[in-house]
């Protein structure tokens, strides 16, 4: 027990050290002398990027990440954040938009990063129409270029549906995505999004600890239901989802996630039109690892209508470097079941990750109640060993999602 508390005291002192560099960069930088605007602190603009293993482009963002390049794309995601994200105001900070002077060594960099797509299909049994959903998943980070740490992770994620008479081609999923990024499409689009959640950002408050999903994980039985055995990076676009739902449910500051070659000895790779830049990620006091144990469809035919639940269930643990804080399972059934017809043949990646999807944010939402829902736990936390659940998640927004120690 001595060294346990030991333990713990050095990594509270390692943890407080590292928030006190943090605030002695931003009061250094506080005191350059570049012009502080109304808004406060001035960020200068880095720039629209793809954070993770560019060679691995097709598996990570293989629509978006083919408008990056402003020299031979009529549409290019620079001059779309140039007239979408650039002209807005900040609450707390200034986006400056000039060059670095070489005079200054020490200051903010903003940056709106893309780590991530998902694209699911299924035919509608009614009508035989195709829908196609797109998701993507980004971040805005604030980081001093001096040391190219990061100090602010502001995930987001957003999703564009689209239904025609026949199946998505290559070039159909490319409009598809295109609609997340361009104007006046009738989605809520990725910069609408950054800045929706970045506009109260103070960079100047500095987060007492990180939190950061480790590891996300099927069983082999799991992945295969999905059919997904094969595919790159399947879990990180649910990681990244479940990182935007707790950031934006909780307190919670969290890195970006760190699975697959995302990053290299805590060390986020960003490429951006013209360069890459490689940024410092500060050490998480916990990690949040997710294993999805079972992906299975229960289904029953009266007539010509096939009622379909496709059931998955995961198990969630959190822990520290030496401890856990909590072990849980949550799954969802019968919050996943719809009508189709008998003949329907089914798509199981979009059904199952569609199912998944929907568990992970109302567990999100769950962890930022003051008091979660009893009725929701009873049907979606169950076979947890008589422990209590609710108060699990307390002691979970307790003493790992809210933002101080």
């Amino acid at each position: 027990m001595f060294f346990k508390e030991k333990s713990l005291r050095k990594i509270n002192i390692y943890q407080k050290m590292m928030s006190f560099l943090f605030l002695i960069t931003v009061i250094a930088v506080s005191f350059l002398p570049s012009d502080l605007s109304a808004n406060g602190q001035p960020v200068y603009w880095g720039g629209v990027s793809f954070s993770g293993d560019w060679q691995e482009r097709e598996s990570l963002y293989p629509a978006t990440s083919k408008l990056l390049n402003c020299k031979t794309n009529k549409i290019c995601l620079d001059d779309l954040a140039r007239e979408q994200f650039l002209k807005k105001e900040f609450k707390n900070f200034k986006l400056n938009t000039d060059k670095i002077k070489a005079k200054e060594v020490e200051g903010l960099v903003g940056v709106i990063s893309i780590s991530n797509e998902f694209f699911g299909t299924y035919q509608d049994w009614k009508t035989k129409n195709y829908f196609g959903i797109g998701r993507l998943f980004g971040q805005f980070l604030i980081y001093e270029f001096g040391t190219g740490m990061i100090i602010h992770n502001v995930p987001f994620a957003v999703r564009a549906v689209h239904d025609q008479p026949s199946p998505f081609s290559e070039k159909d999923k490319q409009d598809l995505f295109q609609r997340l990024v361009l104007a006046n499409t009738g989605e809520t689009n990725l910069f609408d999004e950054a800045y929706k959640k970045s506009k109260g950002l103070d960079p100047t408050n500095l987060p007492g600890k990180f939190t950061k999903i480790g590891k996300f994980d099927f069983t082999e039985a799991a992945l295969n239901s999905f059919l997904a055995k094969d595919e790159k990076h399947f879990g990180s676009k649910f990681g990244q989802f479940f990182e935007s739902e707790l950031v934006g449910r909780t307190d919670a500051h969290f890195i970006p996630m760190s699975l697959g070659s995302s990053t290299l000895k805590n060390k986020l790779q960003l490429k951006f039109g013209d360069r890459s830049r490689e940024l410092m990620v500060p050490a998480a006091a916990f990690e949040v690892d997710i294993l999805v144990r079972m992906a299975k469809l229960f289904e029953s035919n009266r007539g010509v209508q096939r009622t379909i639940c496709p059931a998955v269930a995961i198990t969630l643990n959190v822990a520290s470097k030496i401890d856990t804080v909590t072990n849980l399972k949550f799954s969802i059934m019968k919050d996943a079941c719809g009508v189709t017809s008998s003949e329907q043949k089914l798509n199981m990646r979009y059904r199952f990750s569609r199912s998944l999807f929907s568990l992970l944010q109302n567990m999100a939402k769950q962890f930022g109640m003051p008091d979660p829902s009893a009725e929701w736990l009873a049907k979606n936390a169950k076979g947890n060993d008589g422990k209590n659940v609710k108060e699990e998640i307390k002691k979970l927004r307790k003493e790992v999602f809210d933002a101080d120690f």
